[in-house]
């Protein structure tokens, strides 16, 4: 086992060169492991709060700007994931409806002009994407969709010194349509299932009643049987007598455990490992590039006037992805994607994106995350008769987690964080400074 200050060093050298971590762990780890097949399905519902406050200059002005936005959120979400070692398919549709008030400020020596607004959303997104290997652990090739649709309802109300209280409302309505493919090498894991066995395996372990270590082969099959557990509940009217009846008659077949030591108590304490809903273990690594083309439509109105804007845009994708459990409660992930638009006639602009996250649990009921995140985007706004306008940003962020799972079934989260933005638009400057607290529960309904 690592001591604290081991784990923390391969923490730091994460950061610097996430790569080279695999040397650092040797006990045993979810990484030892192939995975078997695994389908299942879940749909929870989430009501969160959140309360971001934003401030800073605006060069061009040298005037102060600062806001504040409280928002209420309500997310339905379905996940579908079926995987093995040769192939990986997954659907995520999601719809979110969010009430938001948010009031802003410009101000200088001589100026001071704001605005408050109350503003709704309503969100669907149906993201799908699927993958095959052409060569086990190897080449692969994967394709991916993604269809979103947006509406958008705002009434602004013109606020400070030497404005007039003038009171408009806007709407809006887009959707966008994006399809990609490429090619990639390299696999990584989702190591959930082996993960749960050997908690399971630890609680026992400590319970007293595990005569021997199973072998590899003996994990990999009770793995198995738990990737089921979502047909246990399609099946049964009480899922966990036949899921936990069957899981232990197994580990009795293996003679890992002494079953005449069982009482209710200890059956009950190991049943209570948390199974479900903890930040996915990935494991392993790999590249991947393609093309991507996505087409847009939106209609936006403001009393009385109206415009719509419709287009298309291609892209070449390059997407890394590096996981690695440093031990069954301790997980590092680090993720960097690059578009660059590839459409003829448009500036080739390139946006990049990386995150890197460390989890941690303390103990069987929370789980701890601390995040980073880097992202760089350009963009260029085409009008007629115009030379087009381009903008630069980049910004980093900073982000802290917990995770309380009360139940199974329930989660509780907790999430603040802070973030510095600047931009460049026609050589004017903006710097941004933000930070914000999240909260939110969440119930799994199946």
């Amino acid at each position: 086992m690592m001591g604290a200050r081991g784990k923390t060093t391969a923490l730091l050298f994460f950061l610097v060169n996430p790569w080279s971590l695999e040397a650092i762990a040797q006990e045993l780890r979810i990484s030892d492991f192939r995975l078997p097949e695994t389908v299942f399905s879940r749909l929870s519902a989430s009501l969160n709060g959140s309360v971001v406050g934003e401030g800073g200059s605006l060069n061009e002005y040298d005037r102060e700007y600062d806001s504040e936005s409280d928002r209420a959120t309500v997310v339905f979400n379905y996940f579908f994931h079926e995987t093995s070692e040769s192939k990986t398919t997954e659907l995520r549709p999601s719809l979110s409806a969010a009430v938001e008030f948010f009031r802003e400020s410009y101000r200088d020596s001589a100026f001071h002009r704001g605005n408050q607004s109350q503003q709704q959303y309503l969100t669907v997104d149906l993201p799908w994407q699927g993958s095959w290997y052409l060569q086990p652990e190897a080449w692969y090739g994967y394709t991916s969709a993604l269809g979103t649709t947006r509406i958008r309802s705002s009434r602004y109300e013109n606020t400070g010194v030497g404005s007039s209280s003038r009171i408009r409302t806007e709407s809006s309505y887009g959707y966008d349509v994006t399809a990609g493919a490429g090619m990639g090498y390299g696999i990584v894991r989702e190591g959930t299932g082996v993960y749960a066995v050997l908690r399971i395996l630890d609680r026992l372990r400590e319970e007293g009643l595990l005569i021997r270590d199973p072998g590899r082969e003996e994990i990999l099959s009770l793995a198995h049987l738990y990737s089921q557990r979502a047909k246990y509940e399609s099946l049964f009217d009480r899922p966990d007598k036949y899921f936990w009846g069957d899981l232990f008659q197994k580990l009795g077949e293996t003679g890992a455990i002494d079953t005449t030591g069982l009482t209710a108590f200890t059956v009950l304490k190991v049943t209570d490992v948390r199974l479900e809903s903890i930040t996915p273990r990935l494991f392993g690594w790999r590249v991947q590039a393609g093309v991507e083309h996505t087409s847009y439509q939106s209609a936006y109105n403001s009393s009385g006037y109206r415009s719509t804007r419709r287009g298309s845009t291609d892209y070449l994708m390059f997407l890394s992805e590096y996981g690695l459990d440093l031990s069954l409660s301790t997980h590092v992930y680090s993720r960097f994607e690059a578009r660059r638009v590839a459409t003829p006639r448009v500036p080739q602009l390139w946006n990049l994106l990386w995150v890197s996250s460390f989890t941690y649990e303390l103990g069987e009921r929370i789980e701890t995350r601390v995040q980073y995140s880097f992202e760089r985007s350009e963009r260029a706004e085409a009008f007629p008769f115009q030379p087009p306008i381009f903008s630069r940003q980049i910004s980093h962020g900073l982000t802290g987690v917990m995770m309380f799972y009360m139940e199974n079934r329930v989660i509780f989260r907790m999430e603040a964080g802070y973030g510095l933005a600047k931009s460049d638009v026609f050589s004017r400057e903006e710097t941004r400074v933000s930070a914000f607290g999240q909260f939110g529960l969440t119930y799994r309904l199946f």
